[in-house]
């Protein structure tokens, strides 16, 4: 009987030092978007928009030249990217593991945004939906990550607009696009 209550003690004793500590570490909250390692986006699990029907196409218009990856990097320049789709100036073919990479640095204003590989042949936007609040990032926040599954036979445009519910509001920023 003595033997298992000073078992119970000690047990006791070390659930106590265990909750201590626990309670003696701080918690950090971070950004789901904010990495320093790509996090990769199946194209199979994007959502989905078909543009052959797309009436107020943007401005700048689906790119008609490419650019090989596989020479070097693309750099984009985006200005006031809006409710509409903003293509990259050329298209792209994927690696051989069917990836395109992308490394944005975007000012919402805490806006969702979205950001999208455009199927040059097939006029299909594969896209998906970062959120973002400005409490994180209030002037620039990053996201580095990629799409794959992509068919590396096929070319692809990077594109970007503003959130999912598709609110006027206007951003801008830069993207680096690589293998």
């Amino acid at each position: 009987m003595k033997g298992s209550c000073v078992m119970k003690k000690m047990i006791s004793l070390i659930l106590t030092l265990a909750m201590s500590l626990v309670l003696c570490i701080p918690a950090f909250a971070t950004s789901p978007i904010a990495n320093s390692v790509p996090v990769g986006i199946n194209i199979n699990e994007c959502k989905v928009e078909d543009l052959t029907d797309e009436v107020m196409i943007r401005s700048l218009e689906i790119p008609t030249s490419y650019w090989n990856l596989g020479t070097g990097y693309y750099t984009a320049n985006l200005e006031i990217v809006s409710n509409k789709w903003l293509y990259t100036n050329f298209y792209f073919r994927p690696n051989e593991d069917g990836r395109i990479y992308f490394d944005c640095n975007l000012s919402s204003g805490g806006y969702p945004v979205q950001i999208g590989v455009l199927d040059i042949d097939d006029n299909y936007v594969y896209y998906y939906n970062y959120y973002v609040t400005a409490d994180y990032y209030p002037d620039y926040f990053p996201i580095n990550s990629y799409f794959y599954n992509l068919d590396p036979e096929k070319d692809y445009a990077v594109c970007w607009r503003s959130g999912p519910d598709l609110r006027v509001h206007e951003f801008s920023g830069n993207a680096v696009i690589s293998w």
